[in-house]
């Protein structure tokens, strides 16, 4: 992409300030050879992307014209700020005698690797990491060169200040070991100080703790034996309340007792009046009851014994049917009409609906008297018609009600059940 002619000073003017800061050391801001081949190689990348025709330059030339426009601009930012020049100069210096001194110790060591006294010297003289990998790098470069040096009267300089910079190293080395000294002893006065004050503020702590521990006994104490009264206390209230309750259920179940005997006795007290009752209501009908019969009826007797049952409940035109063909009636009167079963089994519906209409024929009322029992479709058809079904027992000599009308026949007479 070409740069337009407009843009063309802008350019210059940042890839200048760039090259002005990245000048790190006194050799690249003296213009040495690196610093000016880094300058040239910025001027032809932006010549390359420039058109001459189009900035008033000759082809060919303009390399040479942006080159020095670039390396004025150069010259201006880094003379603009002196201080900075001033401190990278600064710091050139610092690398180089850390170097040189962390040479002349590992010199005097002799050793192939890298000792830490060497790391120390760089360490504490160089503080950026960057700066310490190159006086790291110098220091073994410094070093191999020593290490070449011949025996000549032309290194007798180099060897001079290789024996002073060997003297520096050694008094550095003492001083080192004094420094060293005095902070293992400092450290060790200081470690004791602290274990002095440690052990003190131990003694401070387990005095607190046991003062604390003495209190929270007596706290514990206090809290148990309340808690003790307190338990005794409801002891004795829920004793008191199950001596309460079992008092209060005493009384209540002697009160259910009373009431239970009182409800027995009324009971046994109404029965009576209500036996009392019946058998003088029985004792008033105009017909006896009929006796027992300890062997039992046959089918005649058994007819013969219904309508001495049915004389006994007000009936007392009732007399046995004489006649053929009379469609299931054994026993008749003016207004009623009976059929009697001497069998053990239930009494089939068919035969109360054929008895309730020879009943309705004759503009009766219809009855059914069985020494067995009536099925559950009989049963419900007695019930919605109003007939009412009678059982006997001729060896007992009692009757009873199969349904509500059989038994309201039973204690109060037929005429008085079925008005």
């Amino acid at each position: 992409m070409q740069i337009p002619l407009t843009l063309l000073e802008g350019r210059l003017k940042a890839e200048a300030q760039l090259l002005a800061k990245g000048a790190i050391s006194a050799d690249l801001v003296a213009w040495t050879d690196p610093f000016k081949e880094r300058v040239r190689q910025a001027a032809d990348r932006l010549a390359a992307r420039v058109d001459p025709g189009a900035a008033g330059l000759v082809p060919g030339a303009h390399e040479t014209a942006i080159r020095k426009d670039l390396e004025e601009l150069v010259r201006q930012h880094i003379q603009a700020s002196p201080p900075i020049v001033d401190q990278l100069r600064r710091s050139a210096d610092e690398i180089h005698n850390a170097a040189s001194l962390a040479a002349a110790i590992w010199d005097q060591l002799n050793v192939s690797w890298i000792p830490e006294e060497v790391h120390e010297v760089i360490d504490h003289a160089v503080p950026g990491s960057q700066d310490r990998t190159a006086a790291l790098q110098l220091a073994r470069e410094i070093r191999h060169e020593w290490r070449k040096l011949p025996l000549t009267p032309e290194t007798q300089a180099l060897r001079e200040q290789r024996s002073s910079l060997g003297l520096d190293a050694e008094r550095w080395r003492r001083d080192r070991e004094r420094q060293r000294e005095t902070l293992r002893i400092a450290t060790a006065q200081a470690a004791e100080k602290q274990r002095i004050a440690s052990a003190h503020q131990e003694e401070q702590r387990l005095k607190a703790a046991q003062v604390q521990a003495v209190k929270q006994r007596d706290i514990d104490q206090m809290a148990a034996e309340q808690r003790a009264s307190d338990t005794a206390a409801k002891q004795r209230a829920e004793e008191e309340r199950l001596k309460a309750a079992q008092l209060q259920a005493a009384k209540q179940r002697a009160t259910d007792q009373m009431a239970a005997e009182q409800r027995a006795s009324d009971t046994a007290a109404k029965q009576r009046a209500e036996e009392e009752e019946l058998r003088q209501r029985l004792l008033s009908r105009p017909a006896p009851v009929p006796p027992p019969q300890p062997f039992g009826v046959s089918h005649e007797g058994a007819e013969h014994l219904c309508t001495a049952w049915m004389r006994h409940l007000g009936v007392l035109d009732a007399q046995v049917t004489q006649l053929t063909g009379d469609g299931g009636v054994d026993i008749t009167s003016s207004r009623y009409v009976v059929q009697v079963k001497n069998l053990a089994a239930s009494v089939p519906v068919a035969d109360i609906r054929a008895i309730f209409g020879v009943a309705v024929a004759d503009s009766k009322r219809a009855l059914l008297m069985t020494s067995g029992s009536v099925s559950s479709a009989g049963l419900e058809f007695a019930n919605r018609t109003g007939m009412a079904l009678i059982q006997y027992n001729a060896v007992a000599g009692t009757i009873t009600g199969l349904n509500a009308i059989g038994q309201a026949c039973v204690d109060l007479g037929v005429d008085e059940a079925l008005d």
